[in-house]
Parts: structure tokens; sequence; C-alpha cells
């Protein structure tokens, strides 16, 4: 009776053993399968970058939860970084950014590429019509040329001579002071431009502009000045 006690007694400790394990290992199965990720006492909400800093060394910058303001953020390195999914999940994010960039590239490289080729066409294209021009109007020179040749010259008529006075007849080129100018009318003999000159003695001549020009030139420019007439 004594012995069946004795192993009574056994089976009730061992039993007591076996729930404390599984007590225990509750405990840590519960404490592991958090869904949120800390680091010294604050949880890891997100991770916006990354950065390689000297000799290689990797940081992310984290957002905290419960802090929402930009200047509580703070760069991390990878080792205190307790957080696997979530750097797993950046670093994917990442992976896919950097592959759109190089499709974005490569096509940006390929448009510049045939943008390229086309203006290389385009120039080739110019320099052979222009090459083509210049050899037409080359045709076109050696024709005129010819034709002139085998035209028949026109008699040229000789020039109706007119008498011109001389410089010296006119006052102004005697040194005579030269007071205003009156007015301006075309010859009628040569088609040449004549002012009436007023000299400071009280004479009066028509001199012909060319020479009132040279030897007057700002009496005939207050004259013609005097004529303009602004809106």
């Amino acid at each position: 009776m004594e012995r069946f006690q004795k192993v009574d007694a056994l089976a009730r400790e061992l039993q007591v053993f076996s729930d404390l394990n599984m007590a225990n290992e509750d405990t840590k199965n519960s404490t592991g399968s958090s869904s949120e990720d800390e680091i010294g006492g604050y949880v890891v909400e997100k991770i916006l970058d990354k950065r390689i800093i000297t000799k290689g060394k990797v940081e992310y910058y984290i957002k905290w939860k419960g802090y929402d303001n930009p200047s509580d953020n703070t760069w991390e390195p990878i080792e205190n970084c307790d957080c696997p999914d979530l750097i797993k999940e950046f670093e994917a994010s990442l992976k896919k950014k950097e592959e759109k960039k190089q499709k974005a590239d490569k096509r940006k490289s390929t448009s510049l590429i045939s943008k390229s080729s086309n203006s290389a066409k385009r120039a080739k294209s110019v320099e052979k019509n222009t090459t083509k021009k210049s050899y037409e109007s080359s045709e076109d020179d050696s024709d005129n040329e010819l034709a002139q040749k085998a035209a028949v010259k026109a008699p040229i008529e000789k020039p109706k001579t007119v008498a011109v006075a001389p410089k010296k007849s006119y006052g102004i080129a005697r040194g005579e002071a030269v007071d205003i100018i009156i007015g301006v009318h075309k010859c009628e003999i040569d088609d040449e431009l004549e002012a009436l000159v007023k000299y400071k003695n009280g004479n009066h001549e028509f001199v012909p502009s060319s020479i009132v020009a040279e030897l007057a030139p700002k009496v005939l420019i207050q004259f013609y000045e005097s004529r303009l007439h602004f809106p």
C-alpha cells in the first residue's frame, strides 16, 4: 500500500512540472509573436529611407509610432534595427524603385539616340539639297552668261550734257555768310535739288543742295528740321 502511495505522489509532481513548462512556453510565444517591432522601448512604425555612411555602414531613417513630427524621425544603424519584417518590406520597395528608374533611364537613352539619328539624317538631307541647288544655280549662271553673249547689244544713248555753273560762281563758295535757307526745289534741267539761300548781306540765290550740304550743313539741317511735324 505504501508503495502505491509513493508512485501516486511522484506522478503528481511530474504533472506539476509539466504544467510549469507549458506555462513558460506560452509566455515565450506570446512575447515573440508581437506584431510591433521595438527598439529600446520605442515602436517602429515605418522605415522611410536608407543611407550608407563611412566604411560601408548602413543606416535606416525611422518613423516612430506615436511621433508624427518629422523632427522626431531618426537615423539608426542596422545593428540597432530589430525589425526584420519592416526592413525586408522597405528593401523590396527600394528595389522596385531602382528597377523603375533603370527602365526610365533606358527609355530616355533610346529616345536620345533616336533623336540624334534623326538629326543626322536631316543634316545629310539639307546638305544634299544645298549641293543640288548650288549645282542648279551654277548651271543657271552659265546659261545666263551664254544668253548675254548671244544677245544683240542695244545702242546706248549718250546722256545729254547740261551746263553746270562752276562752284565758285555761288556766293556761298566765295565766303558769303549764309543766314537761312528759305526753300528747296528740284531743278527742271538736271533734276538736282536746289536750295534758295538767303545771305546775311540780304542777297538771295539758288545753290545746289550738294554744295550747301558741303559748305553750310548745319543751316541745311535746320531747314529740314523746321519742316518736320510730329503728331
